[in-house]
This record gives C-alpha cells, structure tokens and sequence, in this order.
C-alpha cells in the first residue's frame, strides 16, 4: 500500500510539473510565430448570407457585420477607412469572370468606401460597421452591356487602409486568419446571386 501511495505521488508531481510548461498547442505556435505588432484583420461578426437575389424582397440586400482589429492589440485600430470591391463570376470557384456583350472581361468595381468615424466602439472594445448593401447597388456598378448568368457568383471584397497608407486585404493574410474560427477575417465573401 506505501507503494502505491508513492506511485501515485510521483505521478502527481510529475504531471503538475509538465503542466507548467509552455503549451505546444498549435494556437501557441501559430501566434508565437506571428508579427502581432503589424498587420489589420477585419473580423466577420455576421457573415453575409449564402444566396442574394435582385428583386425578392426577402433576399435583396447583402447584410454583414465586420469589426477591425490591428496586430497590436489597440482597441482603437489606427485605420483611416475600409472598401468594398464587387467583381461578378459565371462560376463558384470565381475562375470565368463576366463578361459584357462583346466578350470583354468587366473586371472588379470599387462598391462602397466606409470611413473609420462611421464605424461604432463594440462590445469587444473593437471598431465595427454593420453593412447592408442592396444588390441593386451591385447591379448599377457594372455596364448596361453586362451579360449574366443564372446564377451569378459576387466576390466582395475588403480593404482596410491604415492612416500610414499601408493597405491590407485578403492576399495579405493566411489561411489560419482567413479561414480560421477565431480570427474569420475572410476580407472576401463569396455570394450567389440570381440576378433577375
């Protein structure tokens, strides 16, 4: 029995002492290799639904919600404004741009500009903006000439600029930031739209 008693604890003071050790969990990797002291990330909140369309009312309008959060850790990011980009895909994967009626390829449009004073300190002590862009909208930023497809598939895309000029989006970014639950900061959504 004073055997087992001693078995034990060995065991507990083992244990008790690798706990203490700095955690190799890959979180703690990932941020113990990231620059925190650079860098903007523009959290999704409320992620824009899956499928918009153009004239149903229900589903007409691309809502989200997005907060900034610089690499610094400041609960006042030090960004001059966030834009918006549309840019319309004949397919999902956003590889077959749309096309106006001679075939020329339309390209991204600039949507939206969003100056840092319209965004609201939040719960998080974080900058957030709630958006609602009417599809509408999306529709008058390309040419009259513009032949779509059913359906149609919206990148929008985001830019936050810094007050130093520095620019971030989603090419800046990877893919533990981008698609990771914590951060979700996509800079880009993909959005079916029926465009009738």
């Amino acid at each position: 029995m004073k055997n087992l008693f001693k078995y034990i604890l060995v065991s507990v003071f083992i244990s008790v002492a690798f706990s203490c050790s700095d955690s190799e969990a890959l979180i703690d990797q990932v941020l113990d290799s990231v620059d925190t002291e650079s860098g903007v990330v523009l959290r999704t909140v409320q992620k824009p639904q899956d499928l918009v369309s153009l004239t149903n009312p229900t589903n007409n309008v691309i809502m989200l919600t997005v907060e900034v959060q610089e690499g610094n850790g400041s609960s006042l990011p030090d960004f001059k404004e966030v834009r918006a980009y549309v840019d319309l895909y004949k397919d999902q994967d956003l590889t077959l741009p749309l096309l106006d009626a001679n075939e020329n390829e339309i390209g991204e449009r600039i949507l939206a500009t969003y100056s840092s004073s319209e965004f609201l300190i939040d719960a998080n002590n974080l900058p957030r903006i709630s958006l609602e862009i009417p599809t509408q909208s999306v529709k008058d930023t390309y040419p009259e000439n513009a032949v779509y497809t059913v359906p149609t598939f919206i990148a929008l895309r985001f830019e936050v600029e810094m007050n130093d000029g520095r620019v971030f989006t989603n090419v800046d970014l990877g893919a533990s930031v981008t698609g990771g639950s914590y951060f979700g900061s996509s800079f880009l959504y993909r959005i079916i739209f029926v465009p009738f």
